[in-house]
């Protein structure tokens, strides 16, 4: 039970520490037009609710339009209310540039 625990706090730092999900910051805000809160928001709605299906992508494997139709698909699967689904989107386009 401990070596799985271990194994999964690597994995998520791992994950989290390449750059995989960046974090939301000043510098990605200005560059996106977007608010800082709006994209910390959409960042924690990728690192907990997307989670609870699948493992985290990359956030710079799909372009802003690809991100909008993933985002379209699978915010009704993850019951996202529309706050939450424009947070996301925010994040993820701002993040893939």
């Amino acid at each position: 039970m401990r070596a799985a625990v271990v194994a999964t706090v690597m994995c998520l730092a791992a994950c989290t520490g390449s750059g995989a999900v960046p974090r939301a910051d000043a510098e990605m805000a200005a560059r996106s037009g977007q608010d800082l809160n709006i994209l910390s928001r959409g960042r924690h709605v990728y690192t907990t609710n997307c989670t609870g299906c699948h493992a985290l992508y990359r956030v710079t494997d799909r372009n802003a339009e690809g991100w909008r139709d993933i985002v379209a698909s699978m915010a009704p699967k993850a019951k996202l209310d529309e706050r939450s689904r424009s947070d996301l989107l925010a994040y993820l386009q701002a993040a893939a540039r």
